[in-house]
């Protein structure tokens, strides 16, 4: 049994904190998909030490969480329902460290004694568990603060650690035992790079005094967990989630730099080598929009603009969501920029949520020679969470070029533009261009021309569902 991955229920024995008399709650719903967040116990929104199970009845994890609902929903969501078919939960209204690590350690070392080998999901390598269970050392020790540093001294502490150690993760808790859904996804997502890291137990007063509002205070970001890679903020576990999902967290990690394909002619690279683009703060940004004529490109998805974003900002993502998850649209987004900016020197302030899908834009304007770029750090959560910057919701500020009819025929010819006449039914009868289609803005009536925006609007987006479509839109007189 000690080279075998995984332990029936029915393996446990009573002596195990009493795990086996706890009842194992079914984590599936009747569709196959994994069971609603609203239908888990209520008692699992408080702290606890739960043990996650597959669909065969196998043991694959034991957690410590502050709320058991937040991380048993994140596995869920990770693994899916078949990985995470099953789970025994033990909670307490007002726990000590000493419950919730006694209890885990006991259900990990429960497993041991069966199998000759801790859950894999307690394990930092999962392959070598798997065929090596009894070989497999526990998770990386935390660092911690030297002996006899006081809370005075955490910011020096944390000056020493990072110019002592490559890539560090100040977390909630041990890798071993996390101690909020947070820290433990970001340990989940920085151990599938395999990049070495160190991890430091924030809340570890003991080991490490001060150190929960040091590091908040020294990084300048509210939350926890934080990771620094290079002796740099990288950022909390929003940012550390959008990097893995872009493909681009072991780089950050590691520090190795990502090649970007490079479009456009000869002489557009060789500009290129001389484009970069700065990282400034919100208020630095919005300063600049009003002082200097910077135009906000917001590059996030429609639904996140549409949530919320910044007055005057135009929307051209440079990621959409798919069913497959967030993929670069570099391409299009380019094309767009240059169809809107044709000016390479244009003024242009790149933000997205975070600080971390604008960067990859920036790279991508400056492969294609735009010089005059700016990056919003930390994205539009800094820039919403500083009360003295504007923010809004709806769809993007909406403008148009009045160009001549000669200038109309050619984009219609080179460019695919559509013409849409919005004269009346019997104005179109009487001359129209050849090739255009008629959506009426106004109606003849016997009190005159009257406007018709509801029908109008509900026709063009019927015909012309994707915002970005290139109209010409054109009437008798041009009023």
């Amino acid at each position: 049994a000690g080279r075998i991955s995984r332990i029936a229920l029915h393996a446990l024995t009573a002596e195990a904190t009493n795990l086996d008399d706890v009842p194992h709650v079914t984590l599936q719903a009747e569709s196959g998909q994994p069971i609603a967040p609203e239908k888990l116990p209520a008692e699992w929104d408080k702290a606890g030490v739960y043990a996650c199970f597959d669909r065969e009845g196998f043991f694959k994890f034991v957690g410590m969480s502050r709320k058991v609902s937040v991380s048993i929903v994140n596995h869920l969501q990770v693994l899916g329902a078949d990985e995470c078919y099953a789970a025994k939960v033990m909670v307490w209204d007002a726990p000590t460290k000493d419950d919730l690590e006694g209890t885990a350690k006991a259900w990990i070392q429960q497993c041991m004694d069966a199998t000759g080998g801790p859950p894999p999901g307690n394990t930092r390598e999962v392959e070598e568990w798997r065929y090596k269970a009894k070989d497999i050392k526990m998770a990386k020790e935390s660092i911690q603060f030297s002996e006899g540093v006081d809370e005075d001294g955490a910011e020096a502490e944390i000056k020493r650690l990072l110019a002592q150690h490559k890539v560090i993760l100040f977390q909630k808790g041990t890798r071993q035992f996390p101690q909020c859904g947070f820290s433990e996804a970001t340990i989940g997502m920085m151990d599938a790079t395999k990049v070495e890291y160190e991890s430091i137990d924030c809340l570890d007063e003991e080991r490490n005094p001060g150190l929960r509002d040091a590091i908040k205070t020294f990084s300048q970001w509210p939350t926890i967990p934080q990771v620094y890679a290079n002796g740099e903020f990288l950022g909390g576990a929003d940012i550390i989630r959008e990097l893995a999902e872009n493909g681009e967290l072991k780089s950050a990690l590691s520090g190795e730099s990502q090649s970007s394909s490079t479009e456009g002619s000869t002489s557009e690279v060789a500009q290129a080598k001389e484009a970069t683009y700065k990282t400034i703060s919100p208020e630095e940004t919005y300063a600049r929009m009003k002082a200097e004529d910077y135009k906000y490109v917001d590059v996030r998805t429609e639904g996140e603009f549409q949530a919320s974003n910044v007055p005057g900002s135009v929307l051209i993502p440079a990621f959409v969501d798919t069913p497959n998850g967030r993929v670069p649209v570099q391409e299009k987004f380019v094309s767009e920029i240059q169809r809107r900016y044709p000016d390479r020197s244009s003024r242009l302030a790149l933000g997205c949520r975070s600080g971390v899908r604008s960067k990859t834009a920036a790279q991508w304007l400056c492969d294609v020679g735009y010089t005059d770029l700016l990056e919003v750090d930390g994205g539009f959560m800094l820039w919403s969470a500083n009360t003295k910057l504007p923010t809004r919701q709806g769809v993007e500020e909406c403008t148009f070029s009045t160009v001549s009819a000669a200038e109309a025929y050619e984009k219609i010819q080179s460019e695919g533009y559509e013409y849409v006449d919005v004269r009346t039914e019997g104005e179109y009868k009487g001359g129209k261009v050849p090739g255009s289609v008629l959506i009426s803005a106004f109606a003849k009536t016997s009190d005159g021309m009257v406007p018709t925006p509801t029908e109008f609007l509900a026709e063009i987006q019927k015909r012309f569902p994707d915002r970005s479509s290139k109209l010409v839109v054109s009437c008798a007189s041009g009023k």
